[in-house]
């Protein structure tokens, strides 16, 4: 058995040789090898960042607009939340995640582990230091000087995503309560009230103690100027940066 062994690699090594001698094999240098590596590994690093700067962004988008907030408003706030997602961020992320798997199983000594495996791992890794990632203000400045200046690439991202959610939904103060719900003054619409009738369905996620003067969030279904609110949440202003109303995005 041994010998068989021996003499089929010595057979597959004269093939090999011979192929070399007759051009239909090209020996490749140690610098080509050097090079391909360099550039898995920029490669890595450069889709890596990509993939840790937009899962911070997405993070930051939600919680700036508001968004992250109407999950707990029942099944109308989780439809909002789902439409109003930024898909085009989150696709462009999933495919960066992917693309990284693929290259580092390419350099990876275990590149016969299962490509789930290294998905898993590799998610986990952006998903860690995206939380690291937005605990310094950079999406905050970046969004602050793309409202202040006309700057490529920057001011289209930041003033396109993370906008409040336009249907069915509402920010405002509590000017005063009535017998049905509430008057609520949204910010931007100067001398404009809006009347919440709020019911029993209603869903208050953090109760039903709200008096004159908070901010909330209202979910409902929209006439004229009356709100039938199917949710409302307490909204707190310190931890939004973006205005709670743009003006492309009226009430409805």
């Amino acid at each position: 058995m041994d010998e068989n062994n021996k003499i089929s690699k010595q057979t597959a090594i004269r093939e090999i040789l011979e192929k070399i001698k007759s051009g239909k094999v090209k020996m490749k240098s140690r610098s080509y090898f050097m090079l391909e590596t360099a550039a898995i590994i920029f490669g890595i690093i450069f889709i890596l960042g990509l993939a840790v700067f937009l899962s911070s962004a997405i993070h930051f988008f939600l919680h700036a607009s508001g968004l992250w907030m109407l999950p707990g408003l029942g099944f109308a706030g989780l439809k909002i939340f789902f439409l109003n997602l930024p898909w085009d961020l989150i696709a462009v992320m999933l495919i960066s995640g992917i693309g990284l798997s693929i290259l580092i199983k390419q350099i990876s000594s275990a590149y016969r582990q299962p490509i789930i495996y290294w998905l898993a791992a590799v998610f986990a890794v952006i998903f860690s230091l995206s939380i690291i990632f937005v605990q310094y203000p950079l999406h905050q400045k970046l969004r602050a000087l793309s409202g202040n200046k006309n700057v490529p690439l920057i001011s289209g991202f930041y003033q396109f995503h993370g906008q409040p959610p336009c249907a069915d939904s509402l920010v405002g103060e509590i000017a005063s309560t009535t017998e049905y719900g509430f008057i609520v003054a949204p910010p931007n619409e100067q001398d404009k009230e809006y009347n919440i009738i709020v019911s029993p369905k209603t869903n208050f996620p953090d109760g039903r103690k709200i008096k004159k003067g908070e901010t909330i969030l209202i979910i409902g279904n929209k006439k004229e100027k009356n709100i039938k609110a199917m949710g409302i949440k307490k909204f707190d202003p310190g931890e939004i940066s973006l205005p709670p109303w743009p003006a492309s995005c009226p009430a409805k």
